[in-house]
């Protein structure tokens, strides 16, 4: 698994998290990034099971943790 963000032209960032060759995931993180801040997001996936994430902002508003679900499937955290 791992996750990575990207920013997109309008402002807003893109999540992506990668399950290998299972599943990729996307979703659109659409708040500026806030110290000691979460963001929920839908996300998208390739194999159908689509779900929630959350990303977790540190004190410095650097993504800290990633925590995603995808009903019937998996779920779990990343750290960055």
């Amino acid at each position: 698994m791992s996750v990575a963000l990207r920013p997109r032209s309008d402002g807003n960032q893109t999540v992506t998290l990668s399950g290998g060759l299972d599943f990729t995931c996307t979703g659109v993180l659409d708040e500026a990034p806030s110290a000691g801040r979460s963001e929920l997001t839908n996300i998208v996936c390739t194999d159908g099971v689509n779900g929630t994430a959350t990303l977790v902002y540190n004190a410095s508003a650097q993504p800290s943790q990633f925590v995603f679900a995808r009903p019937g499937a998996n779920a779990g955290s990343l750290r960055f």
